[in-house]
């Protein structure tokens, strides 16, 4: 129950505690906030909002629920004439006991939820407003463009010259515990052409040849073989099962109960079969991947690193230690 049109967002800080203190931060990814937040985020709403009636009890000196209205950030005791904003009734209202049950809103008095409002992020991203990782600036900075073998499981056959206009070439290798499939923990499968700017580095990366060794098994991968493989697992996978690890060539089905809708279907008059194919290629994120470092030997490491893209005004977090 506020007006949207004060609603501001904050970027969450970043944190190791573990488990994440509560404002910390709800993970965006797979698109899956409102699927495993929806309930939590409703609850702890319909809580505060108790709270803050709680509050305007107090000051009013009438403990009757049914005499107050909550509307727009304003409660209001309908009896007596009064009305407190969420403001006034904030810092008393932190001070209460958090009530357990408090009621939802029914969906039909729904002011928000299901209705079509404007994204609070798109005019940050409009009038360049936004601030991303890739717009951090430090003084005397030097950038990277990393350079990663075409196919997974490639290694480095030899360290390629730096090229003109460019400070260095650096390997880069699997890290322990981020190594999947034939990506072994040690592997130089990338390396890092380190340069004065963005352009002419991201350039010298790009016209750099560079030598790797592939596995074997490479020369089998093309379109062809995948759609093949594909068509073959349709018909051959192990079927999906709730609960089970379902490792590559499993034949996912639809959500929910599949054999309702299996039985659904061979009872049906009329079945319509289609197939859809898709070609295989990257799942991106808007921003490209990157980080800003300002190490000063022996003193400090700040680092500068992109979240969601989709999470302004500020889309990156800032750790530093010393």
């Amino acid at each position: 129950m506020v007006d949207y049109a004060k609603v501001k967002t904050l970027q969450a800080p970043p944190t190791l505690v573990v488990p994440l203190p509560v404002g910390f931060a709800i993970g965006t990814v797979g698109s899956s906030v409102i699927r495993t937040n929806y309930w939590k985020m409703r609850d702890a709403a319909a809580a505060a909002r108790e709270m803050l009636v709680q509050a305007a009890m107090n000051l009013a000196g009438d403990q009757t629920r049914a005499n107050y209205q909550v509307a727009a950030g304003v409660v209001t005791n309908t009896v007596k004439k009064l009305a407190y904003t969420y403001g006034q009734l904030a810092a008393a209202a932190g001070h209460l006991p958090l009530p357990s049950g408090a009621q939802l809103v029914p969906d039909s008095q729904l002011k928000l939820i299901g209705k079509t409002l404007p994204r609070l992020d798109i005019p940050l991203k409009v009038d360049g407003r936004a601030l991303y990782g890739l717009d951090v600036r430090v003084p005397g900075m030097v950038y990277a463009v990393v350079k990663h073998c075409p196919n997974f499981g490639g290694t480095l056959a030899t360290k390629p010259a730096t090229p003109s206009g460019m400070s260095a070439v650096v390997p880069l290798s699997v890290a322990a515990g981020t190594g999947r499939g034939t990506e072994i923990t040690g592997n130089v499968n990338a390396i890092a052409v380190v340069g004065p700017n963005t352009w002419d580095t991201w350039q010298a990366a790009r016209r750099m040849h560079v030598s790797w060794i592939l596995p074997p098994a490479t020369a089998n991968l093309n379109t062809a073989t995948f759609q093949t493989q594909a068509q073959a697992l349709l018909t051959s996978a192990t079927p999906y099962a709730a609960g089970a690890p379902n490792g590559p060539g499993t034949l996912f089905t639809v959500e929910g109960n599949a054999a309702a809708v299996n039985a659904a279907m061979a009872g049906a008059v009329k079945t319509v079969d289609a197939q859809y194919k898709l070609p295989y290629v990257a799942h991106a994120c808007m921003e490209v991947l990157n980080c800003t470092v300002n190490y000063v030997p022996g003193v400090s490491c700040e680092v500068w690193v992109p979240r969601h893209p989709r999470k302004p005004p500020r889309a990156y977090c800032r750790l530093r230690c010393g």
